[in-house]
């Protein structure tokens, strides 16, 4: 192999690890994974009765946790929940399940269920 040649066999197989590296990262990263969490509900906050703005969820295993409520909430062509409909589960106990994301913000929900 000529003293061009190597240089040039460095750059491609550098071009190729750095390009497996942001493969391997994007992959671990996955900033859409969904998670869920299930209890009852202690607090619907809205401005009005249908969209709700957060929540806070106390956790089967006595955790409370608080979520950001994305608008997808109400708008869920399957089970949609209007803020007024979580009020309901609030003041009947009614278990629910959250499906949610980490963001940079916080938790956001972007689904909640009937349980």
């Amino acid at each position: 192999m000529s003293a061009k040649a190597e240089p040039k066999r460095q750059g491609r197989l550098l071009a190729l690890a750095a390009t497996a590296a942001l493969v391997i990262l994007a992959a671990c990263s996955q900033p859409n994974e969904l998670r869920e969490a299930q209890g009852i509900l202690l607090e619907v906050q809205s401005q009005n009765l249908s969209f709700a703005d957060a929540v806070v969820l106390r956790t089967d295993d006595g955790a409370t946790i608080r979520f950001a409520v994305s608008p997808d909430v109400a708008l869920d062509p399957v089970h949609p929940n209007t803020a007024s409909h979580l009020r309901q589960h609030m003041t009947g106990a009614d278990k629910v399940r959250i499906r949610y994301r980490e963001t940079p913000s916080g938790l956001q929900a972007v689904q909640i269920v009937d349980w």
